[in-house]
């Protein structure tokens, strides 16, 4: 027989592994682990594998309606290809590759020692516009478009011999072992699924993306006018070359709304972009892009860390957000963005431990855009512009009626619109009327922004302007960046090294 193993590629729809292993003349099991290992890693939380969960049952369902099996087990994946690999005489083992934390590789690379040594046969497709083993950049913007333009596959599903696991097995790597909290919803999330992902991609492009400029970074509107699809595609529920497609079908009809979609696309090409990062450089998830910029040795102050990471640093933005995350799983780039600078700038908390928090709260979390975005906002490329992204400067452009500020921080919903981006400037009676004492109510400001912010970015340049800082550079502009935009890289740096050597001087 032949295995299609599943991971972030939850959907029966453009899978190149599954056509490929369907149209062999073998029967074929599709079979997805929950491997203790992955779901063990800090980076992971209940609710991505509740989301798992949920994609998983919507694929068993419809394939079951067509008379068809699907399998669901908990076990080490070594374990249980040992199990199959000593039951069945296996041609061949179909997946996709997935960029993903140093478990998932540690895991790929052990089974595939066991395929080696049995002699099984191991394919794995790549997707997402992502290639492995790629250095540099050459071609690859080529190669992505190439993806995005091909078709999608459609399959047969009319002669498929899909077997099922025999009971003993099902029986040894039972999923009843999990926590039922992974069996569960949550109305508040994003539900999983194939079907919801093109429910969410409909709902989008019928009339969701006319407002997507317009309020692409305001926090209260972002949750309908923004696509919602990140966590479909960081799932796999369907694939971003479907997705590239039914924008570009729209764009055709919709000419006096093309920059909101063109915009979007944007987005969908950088997706790929920070993916192609990580596989290119697994050590991202542990090292600076520039990994000069190991220098800049953050703390970690658990009191401060705990004040963030939990909503209660008297910043009503910053409070607002980690809260509203808390909740639902999302929350837009900017304010994303906008928690990155304040925990790794003005509280100088450990980038690493930034990233293991914000990837437990993000439903969507994607480890190649995570630490892509992380080493962008942390400043640790050494060649990107800092921008930080003042919480109270924030608050007053983005939720300028408060809307979202309130609606996650109920203590300040008496607060007038005047003091919300600065609630400590309230006077005594103002706080009273309001129901809000500061200190009491609503903590106060945990530091001062504007100081704790200069020192920080202080320790952060005296950093950054090391010569080995700039040195390190032309060789992660050659390992990342597009062959087009590396000559203006080189003449910028080129420039700036000379600056601060007269600077020095």
């Amino acid at each position: 027989m032949n295995i299609v193993w599943f991971k972030r590629d939850l959907r029966l729809s453009d899978h190149l592994p599954l056509q490929m292993a369907l149209q062999g003349n073998h029967p074929v099991l599709l079979l997805y682990i929950f491997d203790p290992l992955i779901m063990a890693q800090p980076e992971h939380s209940p609710r991505h594998w509740r989301f798992v969960m949920q994609s998983l049952r919507e694929m068993k369902s419809r394939l079951e309606a067509k008379g068809l099996s699907f399998n669901m087990i908990y076990g080490a994946s070594k374990e249980v290809f040992q199990h199959l690999i000593r039951l069945y005489q296996i041609q061949g083992i179909y997946t996709h590759l997935e960029v993903g934390l140093k478990a998932s590789r540690d895991r790929d690379e052990v089974v595939l020692s066991l395929f080696k040594e049995n002699r099984t046969k191991y394919y794995q497709f790549e997707q997402d516009t992502v290639e492995k083993n790629r250095m540099d950049r050459k071609g690859w913007e080529e190669q992505r478009m190439s993806y995005f333009d091909s078709e999608t596959i459609d399959l047969d599903w009319s002669k498929a011999d899909i077997i099922d696991l025999p009971s003993h097995i099902r029986d040894i790597f039972d999923i009843r072992q999990m926590d039922s909290g992974y069996f569960e919803t949550d109305s508040n999330f994003q539900i999983g699924g194939e079907l919801q992902a093109r429910k969410v991609l409909s709902s989008f492009l019928d009339d969701r993306y006319l407002s997507y400029a317009q309020f692409i970074s305001k926090p209260y509107h972002t949750v309908e006018t923004c696509s919602r699809l990140s966590t479909y595609l960081a799932y796999g529920c369907i694939s971003i070359r479907e997705v590239y497609q039914a924008v570009k079908r729209k764009m055709d009809t919709a000419d006096l709304d093309l920059p909101n979609l063109e915009q979007y696309l944007i987005r969908l090409f950088w997706r790929g972009h920070y993916m192609q990062k990580l596989e290119t450089d697994a050590d991202l998830q542990f090292q600076p892009t520039n990994r000069e910029l190991i220098q800049v040795e953050r703390d970690f102050d658990e009191e401060l860390f705990e004040a963030w990471s939990n909503g209660k640093t008297g910043y009503p933005i910053i409070d607002a957000t980690i809260r509203s995350l808390e909740a639902t799983g999302y929350a837009n780039f900017r304010m994303r963005a906008t928690l990155v600078t304040f925990a790794t700038f003005t509280i100088w908390q450990d980038w690493k431990e930034v990233a293991t928090r914000l990837a437990q709260l993000f439903l969507d979390f994607e480890p190649g855009i995570h630490y892509g975005q992380m080493h962008l906002q942390a400043g640790l490329t050494g060649y990107h512009t800092l921008r930080l992204f003042n919480p109270t400067a924030q608050l007053e452009k983005h939720d300028r009626n408060g809307q979202f500020t309130k609606q996650w921080l109920p203590e300040l919903r008496e607060v007038p619109i005047r003091y919300l981006s600065q609630p400590w400037f309230m006077p005594y009676d103002v706080q009273k009327a309001a129901g809000c004492i500061i200190g009491q109510d609503y903590p106060e400001p945990i530091v001062d922004y504007e100081i704790a912010t200069r020192i920080a970015k202080s320790h952060y340049w005296r950093m950054r302007q090391k010569l080995e800082v700039f040195d390190a550079l032309p060789a992660i502009f050659e390992k990342h960046c597009l062959p087009k935009n590396i000559p203006g890289y080189l003449k910028a740096l080129e420039i700036n090294r000379e600056e601060y050597l007269k600077a020095r001087k």
